[in-house]
């Protein structure tokens, strides 16, 4: 075996650009948990020593609340085990649902939190200390995140292209997958703890993408798996809530509609697109667009069979990855991407997951729409690349009777979508929607290019010249003192107006902008040559990058609302 070490300097290569990828999104959940917990642990430094809650507390009650929901059922559980139940309904009633719904999803709600538990009984046994339950979860990540720097000469070798072989490389993967792991149990934890308010840009987003479309609606914070893989509505129907008792909870809801998002991400913009493609679901309910694609016009009964639920399941997770790329362009695909590509492994296929068609499919149908409108995805492409070579990869590692399972999945979900995305694409076409387009594409590359420019000083991309500056300079030249007319003078003069930038291209102008730059900072993050790695180095980045883009739709939506106001 030769002692020739393998370099892999190139950028385009796939293994190093979805290490890049992942290393970038684990820094940056990091950054984002510690933040989060920081202004935790402000909030509970107001609180009285009395109400303080230590983390093993916090846990306790927790399972204490469900075991109490548990138990206001046990009239119906009594009546059941001694053959008195009156109806199915009543034998598959909603406390069995909820506990069938809770012990199915707990793996995936608190997967690999025993070492949680175990790091805050062991602060908590210590009385001397005091330890809040935050404190806890902060000293956690510390403890992670040192054992991850202990290994930064490695790091650092891969980024320069230095590792000396297959087994080195996957060894930095499974000690960044360590982190990842760690921070996402975190990260699911945070459900126990006071929840913030979803920032006012996230709504702004939303309304000036959809419009007339967008009578406004809740958005709330709560963990990865609610944000990116359930909907409100799936949960209603998950706990057994009747189609009656649902409509009058929608009723409830400002526009209809409850949006989840993750608790990392509300200061990150990037991430929002996540919000379009959950409206996109209340938009397809509210024109029945997948019901009428699967069944026509006539509405399906209640007791649809499951072949039915799950082609209206695929085809409404199609319409919804449609819409938000309408309104968002190829910005829509990346927070789902690069979550995928952080995760250490792939989650199995099972009937949760069968309404989601594979997200390669996802990909390449979105793409495929985008290029009836002229919006190509190049910019995009090293990074489509990294998400490839990272799903084929961990597809590699699954066991045999998954990937069968897999490959089955989505075979089925190919045949229904290739067939039915005409008529998806068009329906969404009809929607009333402020698309992104080809202008909206080249514009965004621009603005993009204005946020390296301007990176020293922050300066935010919320507005632009109706003209270019060439061309006004042009018009200035053209005027003479004494011959000029008024009415000329004021349209060269009117050149000057800014328009607000949609929030589609700034958007997309981040995601570019972070392509383009964070590899720079990992590089900084990173130095190598005898000094150490520096994890504020990229958190500092992070939140450079959150303020100007927050700043950007901020102002974008206050200059669209003062432009439109007829008073």
């Amino acid at each position: 075996m030769s002692n020739t070490p393998e370099v892999h300097p190139s950028a385009s290569d796939p293994e190093r650009r979805r290490f890049l990828c992942v290393l970038a999104e684990t820094l940056d959940k990091l950054y984002r948990v510690d933040r989060l917990l920081s202004r935790q642990r402000t909030f509970l430094g107001t609180v009285s020593a009395e109400d303080s809650v230590s983390g093993v507390d916090a846990l306790a009650d927790f399972l204490d609340r469900h075991r109490e929901e548990l138990v206001a059922g046990s009239d119906a559980i009594v009546r059941f085990l001694r053959g008195k139940t009156s109806t199915e309904a009543e034998r598959v009633g909603r406390v069995d649902a909820l506990v069938d719904f809770l012990d199915k999803h707990r793996e995936g709600f608190l997967a690999g939190s025993d070492a949680i538990v175990r790091f805050l009984q062991s602060r908590a046994s210590n009385e001397a200390e005091g330890v809040s339950g935050v404190d806890a979860l902060v000293d956690f990540l510390d403890k992670h995140r040192e054992e991850f720097l202990a290994s930064s000469d490695a790091i650092v070798r891969f980024l320069q292209g230095k590792t000396s072989n297959k087994e080195e490389r996957d060894g930095i993967f499974a000690t960044l997958h360590v982190l990842v792991a760690r921070v996402l149990q975190v990260h699911e934890l945070l459900l126990l703890i006071p929840r913030e308010a979803a920032l006012p840009q996230a709504s702004f987003v939303l309304r000036d993408c959809f419009a007339a479309t967008y009578p406004g609606a809740s958005i709330v914070l709560t963990n990865f798996y609610s944000a990116y893989e359930y909907r409100f509505e799936d949960i209603l129907k998950k706990i057994n809530i009747e189609q009656e008792e649902r409509g009058r909870l929608k009723q409830l809801k400002q526009g209809g509609d409850v949006l989840c998002q993750a608790f990392a991400d509300r200061d990150n913009a990037l991430a929002w697109a996540v919000l379009a493609h959950e409206y996109g679901h209340t938009l397809d309910e509210g024109a029945r667009i997948s019901e009428r694609i699967v069944f026509g016009d006539e509405r399906p009964k209640l007791s649809a069979d499951h072949k039915s639920d799950w082609l209206v399941s695929v085809v409404a997770e199609t319409v919804a990855d449609f819409i938000a790329a309408r309104v968002l362009g190829p910005a829509s695909l990346m927070p789902i991407l690069f979550l995928e590509m952080m995760q250490p492994q792939l989650k199995p296929p099972d009937k949760s997951s069968a309404g989601h068609p594979p997200t390669p499919l996802r990909v390449q149908l979105v793409r495929e729409y985008l290029r009836d409108f002229g919006v190509v995805t190049a910019d995009f492409e090293k990074d489509f690349q990294a998400y490839e070579y990272d799903y084929k990869w961990k597809v590699a590692r699954m066991k045999k009777e998954e990937q069968e399972t897999l490959n089955q999945l989505a075979s089925s979900a190919g045949q229904v979508l290739v067939k039915n995305a005409p008529e998806i694409a068009a329906k969404v076409n009809g929607l009333r929607l402020r698309g992104f387009d080809k202008q909206n594409a080249t514009n965004a590359r621009e603005e993009a290019k204005v946020l390296h420019k301007t990176a020293k000083w922050g300066q935010p991309i919320s507005s632009r010249r109706v003209r270019s500056d060439k061309k006004i300079f042009k018009a200035l030249r053209s005027l003479k003192s004494g011959v000029t007319k008024r009415e000329r003078a004021y349209e060269v003069i009117a050149a000057f107006d800014e328009m607000p930038v949609p929030s589609s291209e700034i958007l997309t102008a981040g995601w570019l902008y972070k392509f383009s730059s964070f590899e720079a900072e990992l590089m900084k993050t990173f130095p190598g040559a005898g000094r150490k790695a520096d994890l504020e180095v990229y958190s500092e980045y992070v939140e450079r990058t959150d303020r100007r883009l927050l700043k950007s739709l901020e102002l974008a939506a206050v200059h669209a609302e003062l432009r439109n106001r007829t008073d």
